[in-house]
Parts: structure tokens; C-alpha cells; sequence
């Protein structure tokens, strides 16, 4: 079910994203509280609607329509909403999360977007699944390993590859 932007700000920082809405009665607007992947889809927002008593008694003849106008702002991380330039407060931080894929312990590392050398990150702070940039390559925090090594990975899928294939790509892929 989803959640208000209230509640979102309430839960711990490493359950802000995940696979769910998030509704912010101020703008209206309902927030996919992850990245998408292509070929991905979100979760119905409304399963569906039921009518109270309280409404069904006042209808004439038992006949009514119920409408819902959906509109969609579909945006990929580096570009901003309409409106988001008046975001503030919970709403900021949940679309920074967002477009981090995580929402650290502290707030001290730089944007998912921006290219960053390794010691701009405080890989203590990142949650799993966390996004970030170092010379143009994107990389996902996986988790801390301890004493001092954190594991991480490409951020970027193998498509198309033949099971024939897999070893030559994969050798290419981790040469880089």
C-alpha cells in the first residue's frame, strides 16, 4: 500500500527505497521510491476503489461513476521533475534518494550524478544498492565487508550475450 511522505520520513534511512509509493499530499503527486531499470514497472498505485456506505446510501438508483485523472512525469536521473525546484524538506530528500538508489546513515556523500574520486566517498555512511560516479562509470555499493573493505560492483547489465559467449564477455566487461 502506499505510503505519505509523513510516513516515508518516519521508517529507518535503509528502508526509504524500495519497490513502493510514496504520496505527497502537498503537490498531489505519488513518487516510485526506486530506480527503474528498463523493461521494469512499478506496482499498481490503486488496486482498487471501494464505495462507503456512508456514499452508497446518498446515490440515486445505486448508479455512479468514479473517475481518476492519471497524469505520468517520467524522468531519467539526471533530469528533474516540473516542479521539483520548489521540492523541499522530506520531498528533496526522497528524490535524492531516489536518485542515489539509497539514502546513506548521514547525508555527506555527493549526489548519485556527480563524478567523484574514491576519497569524496564515505562508504561507511552508504546503504546497499547506493549509486555513484567515478570517471563516468557508474558503480552500486553492495556492502561493508569490514576492516575497512566494502564491496562494490558496475552498474551496468550484460545484455544480449549467448551462454556461448558469457566468459569472453565477461572478461571484456571486467577489463573495462
Amino acid at each position: 500500500a502506499p505510503m505519505t511522505l509523513q510516513q516515508w520520513q518516519t521508517i529507518p534511512n535503509n528502508q526509504k527505497i524500495g519497490d513502493f509509493w510514496v504520496i505527497d499530499h502537498e503537490t498531489g503527486w505519488a513518487y516510485w521510491a526506486s530506480l527503474l531499470e528498463p523493461s521494469q514497472a512499478t506496482s499498481y498505485l490503486l488496486d482498487a476503489a471501494e464505495m462507503l456506505d456512508a456514499i452508497e446510501d446518498t446515490v440515486f438508483n445505486g448508479s455512479y461513476y468514479y473517475g481518476i485523472h492519471v497524469d505520468s512525469e517520467l524522468i531519467s536521473p539526471g533530469e528533474e521533475f516540473t516542479d521539483e525546484a520548489a521540492a523541499s524538506g522530506n520531498l528533496a530528500d526522497l528524490l535524492v534518494g531516489i536518485r542515489n538508489n539509497a539514502i546513506d546513515e548521514d547525508w555527506g556523500n555527493p549526489p548519485s550524478t556527480e563524478d567523484v574520486q574514491p576519497a569524496d566517498l564515505n562508504f561507511g555512511a552508504m546503504n546497499p544498492g547506493r549509486i555513484f560516479t567515478m570517471s563516468g562509470e557508474e558503480y552500486r555499493y553492495l556492502e561493508d565487508m569490514g576492516n575497512g573493505n566494502h564491496m562494490i560492483i558496475k552498474n551496468d547489465p550484460i545484455r544480449n550475450v549467448s551462454w556461448e559467449d558469457q566468459n569472453d564477455e565477461l572478461l571484456s566487461w571486467y577489463a573495462g
